[in-house]
């Protein structure tokens, strides 16, 4: 009787600790799928056009972002960077204005952002955009150097880095992430690709807890996609357990350069396709 007793107290004891074991696991489990941060204050913010992202984070005195920058293009027109020095300059641009291409220069040059990464595909990046960033080893940056030398544009703290998304491990802890359509389905992106560039992404480590998420269409760049964009953002949000908040877009300002307006469109645009198309044809040799 009494080796009976102890074998079932054993036994109990055994059953314990296997329960005890289980428990653990889901509770372990339960964490590691929530190694998000708090789902009820993550915010993942849709938008027609890039440069209302910085509208919003104009409106909410946002300071000190870490910004991981998904998309085709930089959005940097009008800034230098010194990678060395982990330095920024704001430049004179082609536009004047917060747009599209330019909308994070001012989001840098105001103190919103303290650090940016840069990750596009291929095709992507610099050597396929005219009007992008530039870099202080670049040819056509001599005449901001003088600048520079002279102390003629002032310096802006900035971590700044570029990386192809298939070397993109993912996120970092507190980023905000910003999204931009047009990675995946820019026109110059064979439409066919787009389902496996989009799987690409959602094979990365997204789970880390994140600042805030941004999604942006971009119609005037990216295929008419808009399903796929809509499935896209719902996969996000249930990943993320986020809030999605649909941005109104504010009337857009026309910010046509003058001679835009003076010059007729069928002088201008062959122009503009053959400065374009030498530009790219530098940048794909390694001139900037």
């Amino acid at each position: 009787m009494a080796n009976l007793i102890a074998s079932c107290a054993l036994g109990d004891l055994q059953w314990n600790g296997v329960a005890k074991v289980l428990l653990f696991y889901a509770c372990a489990r339960s964490v590691c799928e929530r190694t998000v941060m708090d789902q009820k204050q993550l915010n993942l913010f849709v938008i027609e056009n890039h440069d209302q992202l910085y509208h919003l984070w104009s409106q909410q005195n946002a300071r000190n972002l870490r910004v991981c920058h998904i998309d085709f293009h930089c959005d940097l027109r009008g800034m230098l960077i010194n990678h060395a020095k982990h330095v920024a300059y704001k430049i004179p641009d082609v536009r004047s204005g917060v747009d599209m291409g330019n909308f994070l220069s001012h989001a840098i040059a105001e103190g919103r952002i303290d650090a940016i990464r840069w990750i596009h595909g291929t095709p992507g990046g610099r050597s396929c955009d005219v009007n992008t960033v530039k870099y202080t080893e670049d040819f056509t940056s001599l005449p901001y150097n003088l600048a520079i030398r002279l102390n003629r544009l002032s310096p802006i703290p900035l971590e700044y880095s570029v990386c192809e998304i298939d070397a993109w491990p993912g996120p970092l802890p507190g980023d905000f992430l910003d999204i931009d359509w047009d990675v995946f389905a820019e026109r110059e992106v064979p439409r066919a690709e787009l389902e496996q560039r989009v799987e690409v992404f959602f094979s990365k480590k997204l789970s880390v807890p994140l600042s805030g998420i941004s999604v942006c269409y971009s119609p005037s760049h990216s295929h008419d996609t808009r399903q796929q964009f809509e499935h896209f953002v719902e996969r996000l949000k249930e990943l993320y357990l986020a809030a999605r908040i649909n941005v109104p877009e504010e009337r857009r300002r026309s910010n046509v350069p003058v001679h835009r307006r003076l010059i007729p469109p069928a002088i201008y645009n062959p122009l503009r396709s053959v400065y374009y198309a030498c530009r790219l044809w530098l940048k794909r040799r390694g001139i900037y």
